[in-house]
């Protein structure tokens, strides 16, 4: 027998060479063996045995019979075949049943599913588990048919029902003893898997009486003479002998009881043996009229490819790398989606692992997306640029990168660097009992209207203007400063900046896109790429924070600061389990609906920062989870939190805590002086209850209590006054009149305080170069000490809360460390380093040259790298660090993008990384011009 196959397969082989089929019908030959459980109750062998047995039991099919690392074990009852079962060592298990159940480790699991180097899917019809890193596949059809198929490394390593993969099939039979038998029942009871929760049956062959009459036994005769006499059978006959199908069919003949459909499993299994060989049998299901059933709406195609199109797949770029087989498709047009085949109108979208029906929006930042054919569609509107701080001066810029600087001194946070039209200046001061905590103090903004001066917002929600304390809301043309939580101010200049502060460090800037590409300072440049965010003012990228933050520095007097470590967990162990196990309620399932939609990873970092860094962690805890809380909020992510033992939110005596409330004509002063722009947005904290509107003295009252204010002047309930023969009198907040029942004035009175206090240093003599600057007492926004130049912050502007007399560089000079030297001999800084004018650093492709104070570079496109460490760690092209724990394999980079043909793929995975057995490695494909590359480390 042995020549007789060696000849078949070498001609398999000249067969397949390229150029040898070139017609239809031709397929690459498998490399990997086959074995299969077909019709009622047959096996074919990975060595082409074929036999008989009605199992009734669970009984090892095939498996890494060496090592163990796993096995294939077929679920039988009562002789029907119920699924398929993969062990992987003693400790995992999955169970694939013919109805599309599956159970892992005892619960229930849905397709797609991947796990320890399992990938488990629905592909043409058929339920597939596969594995490269053990080497297998495993299919289970429509009818209940099973193919398992092995790669080429279990050679002659396998045992079970599918016989030990070594081309020879004398030896098949070789019982689990390892005794050779001639006996299939013999042979198949001994792999049966007995246990203390199942006893397996010997299972004996059924009874050979014929209950069939000799007209239909002639009919499935003749049919099964098919597999010789056809032509569609016959392409394959020098690859695939059909006598032992023959055989077998014939030998089913008296058993069937399904009439002239009996012979149709063995002619499905010569069709499929065939494919194996690289031959296909287009049209053998209609000359035999044994077209497998498919479900409702699919048909049954000789040749399908494996990444069938799916509703999914008009939305990616799918990499089909597997040879087509035989199964149920949906008709020309049509897609399948769920099952069922659909027109691609039908199609859903998918968003954060949700299904969206045809036509359904989502809201995302400024834009709308309505999905339409499996995509979203979405609008183009540039949206608004928000920089944030919070908690212990942790920084998320305008292109959403997210930092930690603890610099204690006055920083530029943004600027209009263009047209210099706004700077808002932030002033930080030690928090807490670490020296690396630190938190911001008071926000300084200058506004282009020269009549608005200097606005302070200072630590606990008072606002001062030129220094000058003044009363809240204000009012003037496009200036409008209110109230919105407790002691929190929103600061709205038109509708191209809005601040909100909380009064105690968290800070939102928002710019609209107008000044996209035009700001610089701690909040970065605002132009979509994070890679340039630490862009300092002398034109250089800086890669440590602390480099990139010290060259915001406004005030010559303040230490730079030096490379801090950066988790202060590591300088406070004890903190550390109570940090780790506090902070995991950003990632728990209490906000899992909002991980899709705002990351918790840097807020996660942050909340460890400052709990280990906070003097009380459990104080700090709640101002972290609370940040994440309210970023999810502004993405339309409300998640309840707090509960009475973790972080309840005590309010003022007659208030109640909101998750979800509205800062908008809340106050008695509102009754009579609406705010028509305030922005309906969801904030946390503490309200009056419906009904009730705050008075000045912060009471809750009804609003028949509220008084009216008018011209300026406070009216109580009930006031009657006569205004130009007009009958005036305050009702319910609001001044009410005979004739127009007008509201006063919108421009509430400014309470100014008493003026800030002259301070001038007395007898002061400065020695040269430096000169005497004293401040005069009439200008209040005159600069002095607190404006010292210095090579570094030359270029940045000063905004004096206060003119400071003392010793300043004479007039074209700076001050650079402790001594003063000429503008012109300014060096340049880059990390941590002074360069001398005209010094030179390279930086990636281009080359940079120290010019009065800043580097004039060239501007050449340089490469860019993208990178894959370890198992989980990715370094994109734009510098985004993250990490990704999939278990599949990935599109690590490709230019088939949007309509974009492409010419190149580069996939990676992790190979064997479940495996105890197997070395843990990565796997990299690369796909280009119609080759294919792997690379393994």
């Amino acid at each position: 027998m042995f020549p007789t196959r060696l000849a078949r397969l070498l001609l398999a082989v000249a067969l397949t060479l390229p150029g040898a089929l070139c017609g239809e019908g031709a397929l690459g030959k498998s490399s990997m063996a086959r074995c299969s459980l077909f019709g009622a109750d047959f096996i074919n062998t990975f060595d082409e045995s074929m036999y008989s047995f009605s199992g009734d039991c669970s009984y090892l099919l095939a498996g890494d019979c060496k090592t163990h690392s796993f096995s294939i074990v077929g679920d039988f009852q009562g002789g029907r075949r119920m699924g398929l079962s993969v062990y992987l060592g003693e400790f995992f298990d999955i169970h694939v049943f013919v109805n599309g159940t599956v159970l892992q480790g005892g619960q229930h699991v849905s397709m797609p599913y991947a796990t320890r180097g399992l990938y488990l899917e629905t592909e043409v019809g058929h339920h597939k588990l596969s594995s490269e890193s053990y080497g297998f596949v495993a299919r289970i059809d429509g009818s209940g048919n099973f193919q398992i198929l092995l790669s080429d490394r279990h050679f002659n390593k396998t045992c079970g029902l599918c016989g030990d993969f070594n081309i020879f099939a004398e030896d098949d039979f070789r019982t689990q003893e390892g005794t050779l038998t001639s006996d299939p029942y013999d042979f198949a009871n001994s792999w049966a898997l007995s246990s203390e929760e199942q006893r397996c049956p010997r299972v004996s062959p059924p009874s050979s009486s014929c209950n069939v009459s000799s007209e239909l036994q002639k009919g499935l005769w003749e049919k099964c003479q098919l597999l010789k006499t056809a032509s569609v059978f016959a392409r394959c006959h020098a690859l695939v002998d059909p006598e032992p199908f023959v055989a077998l069919c014939e030998r089913m003949l008296c058993a069937c009881a399904q009439g002239l459909r009996c012979p149709c499993p063995v002619l499905l299994e010569y069709a499929r043996a065939c494919a194996k060989q690289g031959m296909l049998l287009y049209g053998w299901a209609d000359h035999s009229s044994c077209r497998p059933d498919c479900p409702t709406g699919m048909e049954y195609k000789e040749c399908v490819s494996p990444c069938h199109r799916t509703c999914r797949s008009l939305s990616i770029t799918e990499v089909c790398r597997e040879q087509c087989v035989d199964g149920c498709s949906c008709p020309e047009g049509q897609l399948l989606d769920e099952g069922r085949c659909v027109e691609s109108t039908e199609c859903p979208c998918v968003h954060a692992g949700k299904p969206y029906p045809p036509g359904a929006s989502l809201s995302r930042d400024c834009n709308t997306c309505i999905c339409r054919n499996s995509q979203w569609v979405c609008s183009n509107e540039d949206c608004p640029g928000e920089c944030l701080i919070t908690g212990q001066s942790h920084f998320k810029s305008f292109d959403d990168r997210h930092f930690t600087f603890s610099g204690v001194c006055q920083y530029l946070l943004a600027q209009d660097c263009q047209d210099h039209s706004f700077s808002v200046v932030i002033e930080t001061v030690q928090c807490a009992d670490d020296p690396d905590a630190v938190c911001t103090r008071s926000v300084t903004v200058r506004l282009p209207s020269p009549h608005h001066g200097l606005l302070k917002l200072k630590h606990g929600g008072g606002v001062a203007l030129d220094g000058q304390d003044v009363q809240i809301p204000l009012l003037q043309g496009d200036l409008r400063i209110q109230h919105t939580v407790t002691a929190s101010l929103q600061l709205n200049f038109g509708e191209d900046l809005q601040i909100d502060w909380d009064g105690r460090g968290r800070l939102l800037l928002k710019l609209s896109p107008v000044y996209a590409g035009r700001t610089c300072g701690l909040c970065g440049n605002y132009n979509g790429n994070q890679r340039d965010d630490f862009l300092t003012p002398a034109g250089l990228v800086e890669p440590l924070v602390e480099h990139f933050g010290n060259s915001w520095k406004l005030r010559a007097d303040c230490e730079d600061l030096q490379e801090q470590p950066s988790d202060p967990c590591s300088l406070n162990p004890r903190l550390t389990k109570f940090a780790d196990q506090a902070c995991a309620i950003l990632t728990s399932p209490k906000f899992e609906a909002c991980h899709s939609a705002v990351s918790p990873l840097p807020y996660l970092r942050n909340c460890r920062y400052d709990v280990c860094a906070c003097s009380d962690g459990r104080d700090c805890l709640c101002d972290a989870v609370a940040n994440y809380a309210a970023a999810c909020a502004r993405r339309g992510v409300h998640v309840g939190w707090r509960e009475p033992s973790f972080c309840a939110l005590s309010c003022p005596h007659g208030q109640v805590y909101q998750q979800c409330g509205t800062p908008c004509n809340l106050t008695c002063r509102s009754l009579s002086h609406p705010d028509e722009e305030c922005t309906e947005v969801c904030l946390e904290g503490c309200f009056c209850p419906p009904g009730l509107f705050l008075d000045e003295t912060g009471s809750c009252v009804p609003k028949a209590q509220c008084p009216c204010y008018y011209d300026g002047e406070i009216f109580q309930p009930e006031d009657i006054f006569s205004d130009h023969h007009t009958m005036c009198y305050c009702e319910d907040g609001f001044m009410h009149s005979a004739t127009s029942g007008a509201p006063g004035s919108l421009l509430p009175e400014a309470v100014l305080s008493s003026p800030l206090s002259h301070r001038s240093k007395r007898s002061l003599s400065c020695r040269p170069p430096m000169v005497k600057v004293v401040c005069p007492a009439d200008n209040p926004r005159a600069e002095g000490l607190e404006c010292t130049k210095t090579c570094q912050n030359y270029d940045l502007e000063c905004m004096s809360t206060g003119c400071v007399s003392g010793c300043l560089p004479a007039p074209g000079m700076v001050r650079h460390e402790n001594r003063c030297v000429a503008l012109e001999r300014c060096p340049c800084f880059h990390q941590g380093r002074e360069y001398a004018p005209g010094d030179r650093v390279k930086v990636d492709c281009n080359s940079c040259v120290c010019q009065d104070r800043k580097w004039n570079c060239t501007d050449h496109v340089c490469d860019a790298s993208c990178s894959a460490l370890g198992l989980a760690h990715y370094f994109t092209f734009d510098g985004l660090k993250y990490l990704f724990p999939g278990e599949c394999q990935y599109v690590l980079v490709q230019d088939h993008c949007g309509s974009n043909p492409g010419t190149f793929r580069v996939l990676v995975g992790n190979e064997g990384c479940s495996v105890p057995s197997l070395k843990c490695r990565k796997r990299i494909t690369i796909l280009v011009e119609g080759g294919e590359i792997e690379l393994f480390d």
